[in-house]
């Protein structure tokens, strides 16, 4: 209860993902360069800034992290949401996550920054999935992948 009286919900951080798929459908995974996870594969993405939708936040993210503009890829594809608990400096938090594929368009020049360490560029039935850092990530690729996407 708040200091009114009002029952106090614990809701999801709400974050977003991207697959990258290039034309060779490789997918382009992050390598984690903070905890939780570091060092492992991870998509483009993370939590919503306040008043930023699902889909801005996964634009900004993809400039964030990996330096691609707008024109770098094609649109922004639904693949499915995911609920996946976030441990960070010692306490459990839910984030909720909607998970996007966009078409890596040729000639994007890929350069990690903020949280990301690094990239991969790897075919689907390469993915080392004990190295995912997210089962919602894992999810979404292995759906990809029922989709032929990848």
């Amino acid at each position: 209860m708040c200091a009114k009286g009002h029952e106090v919900f614990a809701n999801p951080a709400p974050a977003t993902g991207v697959v990258l798929v290039t034309d060779k459908k490789e997918v382009v995974l992050a390598v984690r360069g903070i905890e939780p996870g570091k060092g492992r594969l991870d998509l483009a993405g993370g939590f919503c800034e306040l008043n930023e939708t699902l889909e801005e936040a996964a634009a900004r993210e993809l400039e964030e992290e990996l330096s691609l503009s707008r024109e770098d890829y094609g649109p922004l594809q639904y693949v499915m949401s995911v609920s996946d608990p976030y441990d960070f400096d010692g306490e459990t938090f839910t984030a909720l996550g909607v998970i996007y594929w966009a078409k890596l368009k040729p000639g994007a020049r890929i350069v990690p920054g903020d949280d990301a360490a690094g990239y991969v560029t790897v075919a689907a039935k390469d993915i080392d999935f004990g190295k995912v850092a997210f089962k919602g990530e894992e999810l979404a690729l292995r759906r990809l992948m029922e989709m032929r996407v990848i």
